[in-house]
Order: structure tokens, then C-alpha cells, then sequence
């Protein structure tokens, strides 16, 4: 039987911690994140819309819990060191791992604006 320790970290993040067969396994959850996610998808299908929205100039829109995951999986991404986290965040820009966050669509490795 897998024991559960669920938390609430404010009023949209929640946790669940599950320990099952000697394994833990940590899900974080953020009410809104889909409807975040679909709506950065169908501004990706009309660019024009983007020439009327206050965060236009913004390259990614990531949720928090998405955040939070990526730091604790590229540590780099938060670090004090103001040059290391540059290039982490320059290295993930790049990356395919950015592509659900884009604002824009990304053509032939470039981030169009």
C-alpha cells in the first residue's frame, strides 16, 4: 500500500508525495496550467495577436510548477552566479524543452519576432 502526504503551497500549487515499494515519487500540480499551456499554443497559430498583448516581447511563458521542476532539474537555471545562470537559461531557450512555453513559434532553430 503507497502512503500519501499531500500539501498545499499556496492557493494554485499542490503536492503529492507518494511512497510506494521503498520508492518516492513527488507530483506537483498548478490549477490553470493546461488552459496556460493551450493558450500560448493558440497564440503560436496567430502571431498577429501578439502585436496587442502587453507581454509581446517575452520569448517563454512558463508556468510556475513547470519553473520549479525545471530548476530542480537544471540547477544552473537558478543559480547565484549571474553569468551560469545566463547560459543555463540561454542553453534551455534553445532547446527543445522550450517549445510548449513559447510565445512565439520557433522556425529552423530561431525564435522569430
Amino acid at each position: 500500500m503507497a502512503a500519501r502526504d499531500v500539501r498545499q503551497h499556496d492557493e494554485h500549487i499542490t503536492s503529492e508525495l507518494i511512497v510506494e515499494n521503498g520508492q518516492a515519487f513527488l507530483r506537483r500540480f498548478q490549477r490553470g496550467r493546461s488552459a496556460h499551456l493551450d493558450y500560448l499554443a493558440e497564440l503560436r497559430k496567430n502571431p498577429d495577436a501578439l502585436n496587442h498583448l502587453s507581454f509581446a516581447g517575452w520569448e517563454l511563458s512558463i508556468p510556475e510548477v513547470d519553473l520549479m521542476m525545471w530548476k530542480e532539474l537544471l540547477p544552473d537555471l537558478d543559480s547565484h552566479d549571474r553569468e551560469t545562470r545566463k547560459r543555463a537559461w540561454k542553453w534551455f531557450m534553445k532547446s527543445e524543452h522550450a517549445d510548449p512555453y513559447r510565445v512565439r513559434e520557433r522556425q529552423r532553430g530561431i525564435i522569430t519576432t
